[in-house]
């Protein structure tokens, strides 16, 4: 056998070296630098492992033969299970290594991970060892000699960055099978994104991140809680995702709870639940880091999910608008965009959506008379009109980011367009706050005079503030208030003809008067179809059968909100050409 093995030795090295083989040996293919050193770095080693990473390196190489005859007389065979219990070892590799071991610090030096923690090197990216990685081939491979596995693990690294998934792998298995934390990690990750030239494979991955030695890597815990959650074949291995999200989230990662909301979001592996959903989303967020973002995308688009169920027809308070929760939703959406194309389009959907709620509700909770209310009330209009401002400037810049990521689907929306939109979406809002003015006005004195009979205010500051200020409104000696209107009632069953209703209304002193005006139609539901106050020496302008009719002076008084619908209508129709790009 010596003879033998020195025969084919020295065949092996000749051909390696480019000389001639003896007589009726195999002429091999000249072995280039990486081989050679890869060579070196084994072929003493009396090591079967390292001896069959060669072969699997280079299964026609130079020194495969000898690699062949060496595992044999090791007692071992080409090609064995490469998950047999690995002789490379962490606690092995303490031992062996030398106290001076030059070129272990230098493969550390040129290719460990920067998260490795068994290295005492601060680490360096994968495209910072593409500027040396033949010399971080080769230099690993001579520290690979100790058997220690970090070695191994920069090994595989500079191989990846090299572009030759074999020894990648090789390398990240021999660490791997030795305990270290970060190869198990990797090896894995290539597993599941394909990287090692074989189909994704998530049940092989999974494999690996169930070994003890991750029991407290959070990124292990995060990705073998997905493969149960949403990988898994059996749906009865999802439940088993959360305690690993429960654990990953305690260790720090935010990915971790972000998953674990949307588990209870969409009742995966886990009972529906949206408090905790919500709850988990907050966590992740605090959590910070990249995965925060995964936190707050899942958050917003739950948040709004919600608003979409609710805010269709409510006649709100200021406070159900729910403005400073409803902006932060709308930031994240902001953040979160370029790691979620989708919140592009959600942006300027749901940014619409509270303007158009935000117009409503000045609609819907006007007074007739500001100085009759609150302070707070007046805070509350005050803050809703700046409110509308912002959401207006922060519409147009959505519409722009929007269109700048996704230009096939909403670049056709020019800027002149989506200025002429934007520019009658203003004019409809100022219609609103001038008809309001308009009304306020006009109503004022009604209104006022009820409030100063409650008083109990002198008679002289309802002559000076009252007297002829409105139409046929007087006071008389006795501090009483006349006042005369007409009211014109049109309406309308089941989209049959208009029908017109004129009612001339007399309020003698101290008197209030309102009217309830409705029609009831086949489905049994009574509506109000929209009415017109005038004063009765003005009476209306005659427009047939139309609805909005209006006094001669201009403008309607109670007919106001049916002037204000209409505008919220044309805004609507306003908003919805800018947020489908119609």
């Amino acid at each position: 056998m010596g003879r033998l093995k020195s025969w084919v030795l020295g065949g092996v090295l000749s051909a390696a070296m480019g000389l001639c083989a003896p007589a009726g040996y195999a002429q091999q293919p000249a072995a280039d630098a990486t081989e050679l050193a890869f060579w070196q770095s084994v072929g003493n080693s009396g090591n079967v492992k390292m001896l069959q990473a060669y072969l699997d390196a280079y299964p026609e190489g130079s020194f495969a033969p000898l690699a062949q005859i060496q595992i044999a007389e090791l007692g071992g065979s080409a090609g064995s299970d490469r998950g047999h219990s690995a002789e490379l070892t962490a606690e092995g590799a303490k031992g062996r290594r030398p106290q001076n071991n030059p070129s272990g610090d230098r493969c550390e030096e040129l290719a460990a991970h920067p998260e490795d923690e068994a290295s005492t090197f601060p680490g360096v990216s994968s495209v910072t060892i593409r500027g040396h990685v033949d010399e971080a081939i080769a230099t690993c491979l001579e520290a690979f000699k100790s058997g220690d596995p970090k070695y191994a693990f920069a090994l595989g690294r500079a191989y990846y960055v090299k572009s030759d998934p074999a020894n990648h792998e090789k390398f990240f298995e021999l660490a791997a099978d030795a305990g270290h934390v970060l190869a198990t990690y990797w090896l894995a990750i290539g597993y599941i994104e394909g990287d090692f030239n074989t189909p994704k494979d998530w049940p092989k991955a999974a494999e690996l991140l169930a070994r003890p030695s991750q029991a407290n890597h959070a990124r292990s815990l995060l990705f073998l809680g997905q493969y149960y959650a949403f990988h898994a074949k059996d749906p009865m291995q999802k439940s088993r995702a959360e305690p690993l999200f429960v654990k990953a989230g305690e260790l720090g990662n935010a990915y971790a709870w972000a998953y674990l909301g949307h588990m209870y979001e969409t009742g995966t592996g886990v009972a529906k639940q949206q408090i905790m959903a919500r709850a988990y989303y907050e966590n992740s967020i605090e959590a910070g880091g990249d995965g925060a973002g995964m936190g707050k995308y899942y958050s917003a688009r739950m948040y709004f999910k919600d608003i979409e169920r609710v805010s269709s027809g409510l006649s709100y308070h200021y406070f159900s608008l729910g403005a400073d929760r409803r902006l932060r939703m709308l930031r994240y959406l902001e953040e979160t965009a370029p790691n979620f194309p989708d919140a592009y389009d959600m942006r300027v959907t749901e940014t619409a959506r509270f303007l158009y709620d935000v117009a409503k509700f000045g609609v819907e909770e006007y007074s007739l008379d500001p100085a009759t209310q609150s302070r707070l009330k007046r805070d509350e209009w005050e803050d809703a009109a700046e409110l509308r401002e912002r959401l207006m400037d922060d519409l147009a810049v959505a519409l722009n980011r929007r269109a700048s990521a996704n230009p096939a689907k909403f670049g056709k929306q020019t800027e002149q367009q989506v200025a002429s939109h934007m520019s009658a979406i203003r004019s409809d809002l100022s219609s609103i706050d001038q008809t309001l003015s308009a009304a306020r006005r006009k109503l004022v004195p009604i209104e006022a005079y009820r409030n100063a009979l409650q008083r109990g205010d002198e008679c002289s500051m309802l002559v000076s503030m009252y007297n002829g200020a409105y139409a046929v409104a007087s006071v008389n000696n006795n501090c009483e208030l006349a006042l005369e209107y007409a009211l014109e009632l049109t309406s309308s069953v089941d989209s049959g003809e208009p029908h017109r209703d004129t009612f001339n209304i007399v309020l003698q002193p101290g008197e209030g008067r309102s009217l309830q005006a409705s029609v009831k139609t086949r489905s049994g539901y009574s509506s109000e179809a929209g009415y017109v106050v005038c004063p009765a020496a003005e009476g209306f302008v005659d427009e047939g059968d139309k609805f909005n009719s209006q006094c001669k002076s201009g403008g309607g008084m109670l007919g106001v909100k049916t002037l204000q619908l209409n505008a919220l209508t044309k805004i609507n129709q306003a908003l919805l050409n800018l947020v489908y790009a119609l």
